[in-house]
């Protein structure tokens, strides 16, 4: 499955990187980059606070979430489409950046609307 840009400046910069010769045939990834990007502040500072929950108050570290995210990635390969059905939680970030580094489709999936077509 090949990811289809979002907008044309995405095509039009696809079309070029992959039309010159000699360069990687890989075309520019935002999640790729996204995720790149949280790997640079976890080694930047990996014991600083990534998350905070709003009902218990317990911490968790950038090391922590990407050691959690790590885990949730195993079962995911590039081009998945990962449904996700979970509240606002750690848990819920963990597996937005897993699906971020195998570069997979998130899918969210609201309860009640499953609910109401199965019920």
């Amino acid at each position: 499955m090949e990811f289809q840009p979002l907008d044309e400046q995405l095509f039009e910069f696809a079309s070029e990187v992959r039309g010159h010769r000699g360069h990687s045939t890989q075309c520019y990834s935002p999640l790729r980059s996204m995720f790149r990007t949280f790997l640079s502040l976890v080694d930047a500072a990996p014991q600083a606070v990534a998350l905070i929950d709003g009902q218990t108050g317990e911490i968790t570290t950038r090391e922590a979430l990407l050691a959690r995210a790590r885990e949730l990635a195993r079962g995911i390969r590039t081009g998945d489409v990962v449904p996700v059905q979970l509240p606002n939680c750690v848990d819920f970030v963990a597996t937005f950046l897993a699906i971020l580094e195998r570069e997979a489709v998130m899918v969210p999936i609201d309860r009640g609307e499953v609910v109401g077509r199965i019920g």
